[in-house]
């Protein structure tokens, strides 16, 4: 968080983090963002993090379907991927309700994950191409990269200004 209020300011911003809230409690549920986000980018990260008690309620989908629409739409990456250990079932659900695909570079492919994530633990990689986003029907995004569409029917909040250091 503190990486993101000090790069906030950057004109060339290529990392968007969002913090995930109850709207009705104001509670904070989680994070979900996306690195790597720039014009024509092959590789824009997405990623999230949420509490154990807001776990399979549908959070992670919602919001990482807003977070992806907003780089596409906003960014003008032409992929988004995402990595997770192999073992993770929950995180690969999502990234197949996302219309996302496994690589298909194998096991060899996910064992080198492993080493640049510095784990001793198979790593597979998921990803979603521009053109196939636009046509999997999940791109139902207003103004603002589906953000705000989003985030009302999910009760997430958002803002599209820069963090300041007070928000972190």
């Amino acid at each position: 968080m503190n990486s993101a209020a000090t790069h906030a300011g950057n004109e060339m911003r290529t990392g968007y983090l969002f913090v995930v809230e109850n709207l009705s409690t104001r509670e904070v549920m989680g994070i979900c963002g996306v690195s790597d986000a720039q014009r024509g980018s092959v590789g824009a990260k997405l990623g999230w993090h949420f509490g154990e008690q807001f776990s399979r309620q549908g959070y992670a989908t919602e919001a990482a379907r807003a977070v992806m629409g907003f780089a596409f739409e906003n960014c003008h990456v032409q992929r988004v991927i995402g990595d997770c250990f192999s073992n993770n079932h929950a995180t690969r659900r999502v990234f197949a309700k996302l219309s996302m695909h496994r690589s298909r570079f194998g096991q060899v492919f996910d064992w080198l994950l492993s080493l640049r994530y510095r784990e001793l633990r198979s790593i597979v990689r998921y990803s979603i191409q521009r053109a196939r986003w636009e046509s999997s029907g999940d791109n139902t995004t207003g103004a603002d990269g589906g953000i705000a569409d989003t985030a009302a029917s999910a009760g997430i909040s958002h803002s599209n200004r820069p963090p300041e250091s007070t928000d972190v």
